[in-house]
């Protein structure tokens, strides 16, 4: 089958021509994913070249036509053969993907989009507030040691501490799934929670994430080295792009920034859904709890007890990103959190992602844990790293970069500590 691709605004043609068959749907599978992932958000197939739709076509079409749905955006079959009327009247879908009328389409469109008040710019990011809880905040609690790398006491064994998620709450740190009692401090590693689902990368894993998603009166559970438990509500919920004026991907930093000026608080909470362009972290190659961590920031041990990534990792991916973010860090945060920028000192953070397999955003307001829900059940975590920015001369891969997605973020008002580092 041949395809031939145009693009107007976020408005993307496929003429198509041939048979659409399990052999060709692949294809065109491949081609409307491009079209996804750049942003567009209605297609037209012309199909009056087809001359014949199987069912891996029909499902082809089905599959993409629900995603671009979910995102207020429109798959529409124009000009169809003879043979795609048949097979689509047939299969009691020539409805779903007949063009809207003029009238349809308009009110679509003005349905889709918010107030012009809810937009906010933020140099190369642009953000669409699509809900705001007046008042809502987040409180923190630092369990265990956040100071556990880099102790120089040995008569400090990793203490594990049991932490229970709640769906509404957020958490990151060391930690890995498990009961108090069980043998779980030898899978220490990098954590994070939210919307119910929690994700833990245990250094004996072999780099596979391992997962909980909330489930009747399954909650997820962890024994953790060290964790800040975030609980609350959250005051923002927004979606952000690059500005049409430029293509460029958005920083780490960059979003850190936003999400402070959204929450209107010297520090706040984070949690992200985004489209990535590159991710820059690193990972724990073994537990605290099996091996003293003394000295594990020095070179070379540093190469034992980390895996950094030499660049950017993991470009077209969907992040799920949690953490906190501070403009000058209060004494109780400051042990958890490390500069974001070179340019801006102020700047520091605590943010941990886990990489998952692409899929794309539903536009608008989204329900946190009900969408988090549903992405594990179809997604697979590949990766989980704590975030850096790599400023190092020459070998640095400088900062992680995202394309677009979802943005929820709270004041952090208050942090308790209940672990043994102040």
């Amino acid at each position: 089958m041949e395809m031939t691709t145009t693009q107007a605004g976020d408005r993307t043609t496929v003429r198509c021509k041939g048979r659409l068959d399990a052999r060709n749907s692949d294809a065109l599978g491949q081609e409307l994913d491009e079209c996804i992932r750049s942003g567009c958000r209605s297609v037209r197939l012309h199909m009056r070249d087809v001359t014949y739709i199987s069912s891996a076509g029909i499902r082809i079409l089905i599959k993409y036509g629900k995603m671009l749905h979910d995102q207020n955006g429109a798959l529409e079959v124009w000009e169809p053969s003879e043979a795609v009327v048949t097979v689509l009247d047939m299969t009691g879908t020539l409805e779903i993907f007949t063009p809207k009328t003029t009238s349809d389409a308009a009110t679509a469109d003005a349905a889709a989009h918010e107030p012009h008040d809810a937009k906010r710019q933020f140099g190369n990011l642009a953000c669409q507030v699509v809900e705001e809880q007046p008042g809502a905040t987040m409180r923190g609690t630092i369990l265990g040691n956040p100071k556990l790398l880099t102790q120089t006491d040995l008569s400090q064994p990793a203490l594990g501490v049991p932490l229970k998620l709640g769906p509404d709450d957020a958490a990151l740190g060391l930690g890995a799934f498990g009961q108090p009692q069980d043998d779980v401090s030898r899978h220490f590693g990098e954590f994070l929670a939210a919307g119910g689902v929690a994700l833990s990368l245990p250094p004996d894993s072999g780099g596979q994430p391992d997962f909980v998603v909330t489930e009747q009166r399954l909650a997820p559970e962890l024994v953790v080295a060290y964790a800040l438990h975030l609980t609350g509500g959250f005051s923002v919920q927004a979606r952000f792009t690059s500005s049409r004026i430029s293509s460029e991907a958005i920083s780490l930093r960059d979003l850190a920034q936003a999400a402070l000026a959204l929450a209107d608080a010297p520090q706040a909470v984070v949690v992200m859904l985004a489209d990535t362009a590159g991710l820059v972290g690193a990972s724990l190659l073994r537990s605290p709890a099996v091996e003293a961590p003394a000295g594990c920031f020095d070179f070379p041990a540093a190469r034992r007890w980390f895996n950094l990534t030499p660049e950017r990792v993991h470009a077209r991916h969907l992040a799920l990103v949690v953490g906190v973010v501070a403009h000058r860090p209060t004494p109780a945060l400051a042990p958890l959190v490390r500069p974001l920028s070179t340019a801006n000192a102020a700047l520091h953070g605590h943010l941990h992602a886990a990489a998952l397999t692409y899929r794309a955003i539903p536009a608008g307001k989204l329900g946190l844990a009900p969408f988090l829900h549903d992405l594990l059940q179809t997604q697979s975590p590949v990766d989980l790293l704590h975030l850096v920015h790599d400023d190092r001369a020459i070998s640095g891969a400088g900062d992680s970069l995202f394309l677009r997605g979802a943005l929820w973020v709270a004041p952090l008002t208050e942090i308790v500590n209940q672990g043994g580092a102040r």
